[in-house]
């Protein structure tokens, strides 16, 4: 197996310094993995942490390349079309890889060769040392976790996240590029949803995991509101380009009805824990993504 690694970066230098250092203590032999940057038309110094990074370390297989815009899935794109390994995995620039994560993953490989997606597990490193308070295990996946426990698993009606995706090269060419249009966050969503509208079965793999640094700014309430909005606008656009997209939202929007009453619900059963401000998050973050997803528009973005 040799596995491709695509990172997509804007302006984050910072971060993926890290990322790229983490990725350069994996235990798996040099020859056998690559990695691809993508800079997606960043304005800070990414070019020359790239470079220092080549220079730094030669034994390893690197490719970097500047697109003059910020479109995710057009630089997931090119990090399909510049990779040669049999699997691809697709990794924020703010996460760094547990160091067995591409041997975990090999090993993984050899016992479901049937399985061509796959998605790892997320854990937070919070900027601050600490998760904020409103913080529940129903809003963890509006900052990017997955952890399902330590069994392996069928995601059923839950997908992977873009910080931790994993797939066999061939799947591409059965069902298609990422294609959710710039400035929209649905893009891991909508490719997901395509593999399996074709019969493919993902598989969550626990022990291939990376840490997602969670910068303090995110964990403000104005995040939670303009991410839950421009979550459920991305939605609704996700479902436009799929055929019988009037049926499809209609039956995601009964969904969000069901959840914004449960977000009443588990509001109330928080503040009797004396724990409201998580139930005010809960309830703010269903409002605003339903919200998002009636108006299918930009204005949240």
């Amino acid at each position: 197996m040799k596995l491709s690694v695509v990172i997509a970066t804007y302006n984050r230098s910072r971060h993926l310094k890290d990322s790229l250092e983490a990725w350069a203590e994996q235990d798996f032999p040099k020859e056998d993995f690559e990695i691809i940057v993508v800079n997606n038309g960043s304005t800070d110094d990414t070019e020359q942490v790239c470079l220092d990074f080549e220079r730094r370390h030669p034994e390893i297989n690197f490719q970097y390349v500047f697109l003059n815009h910020p479109c995710l899935s057009c630089a997931r794109n090119k990090g399909i079309e510049l990779s040669s390994g049999d699997y691809i995995t697709f990794v924020d620039d703010d996460a760094r890889p547990e160091k067995h994560y591409i041997a975990n993953f090999k090993r993984h490989t050899s016992g479901f060769p049937g399985i061509r997606a796959f998605g790892g597990r997320v854990l937070p490193h919070y900027e601050t040392g600490e998760a904020p308070e409103w913080m529940s295990r129903y809003l963890q996946r509006l900052l990017s976790f997955v952890d399902l426990g330590n069994e392996i698993k069928i995601f059923d009606k839950k997908y992977p996240v873009g910080c931790n995706m994993l797939f066999r090269k061939d799947l591409f060419e059965e069902v298609g590029m990422f294609d959710i249009p710039a400035g929209y966050r649905s893009e891991d969503k909508h490719f997901f949803l395509k593999v399996k509208r074709a019969g493919n079965k993902v598989l969550y793999l626990p022990d291939v995991t990376v840490y997602h640094f969670i910068d303090a700014w995110r964990l403000t309430g104005e995040y939670v509101v303009k991410t839950s909005c421009k979550n459920g606008c991305s939605d609704r656009i996700m479902y436009d380009l799929f055929p019988h997209s009037y049926f499809l939202k209609a039956k995601h929007f009964t969904g969000l009805g069901f959840k914004l009453l449960a977000s009443m619900l588990l509001w109330a059963a928080f503040a009797l824990r004396n724990e409201r401000i998580k139930g005010k998050y809960l309830f703010l973050s269903m409002w605003h993504t339903t919200r998002g997803f009636l108006r299918g528009c930009k204005r949240c973005q």
